[in-house]
């Protein structure tokens, strides 16, 4: 079985950079394939399986001025997960009646708050 999605997509004037995170055979695998005309060779692929190198290449691609188009991640920038160290989320929620923020880790599936205190109702 075989089975992928776009996750970041990126320009930066005629280049582009795409990341598919994709399932072959139950095992999950993220791959970059850029398009970067003034390089040699221009375009590159890098295949990897931890989840946390997608925080590395958001940093690096806001840096180097990429306008990103499409972006299924996000990076917590008021703290980081309290089970796993990492500031990669993809999903946040407002709690009703109150400023309290949740932020679902994607990398271990944690809620936590700003403080980092675990949800403990999820």
């Amino acid at each position: 079985m075989f089975s992928r999605h776009l996750v970041i997509y990126a320009v930066n004037n005629d280049a582009i950079s795409m990341t598919f995170e994709l399932y072959a055979n139950g095992k999950r695998l993220f791959v970059i394939v850029e398009d970067i005309p003034v390089n040699y060779p221009p375009r590159t692929c890098w295949v990897f399986t931890d989840i946390r190198k997608l925080e590395q290449i958001l940093e690096t691609l806001k840096i180097g001025g990429w306008e990103i188009i499409e972006n299924d991640y996000a990076l917590n920038r008021n703290s980081k997960c309290p089970n796993c160290k990492a500031k990669l989320i993809d999903e946040e929620i407002s709690e009703s009646g109150t400023s309290e923020v949740y932020y679902h880790c994607a990398c271990c599936g944690t809620w936590y708050n700003d403080r980092g205190e675990v949800n403990k109702e999820e």
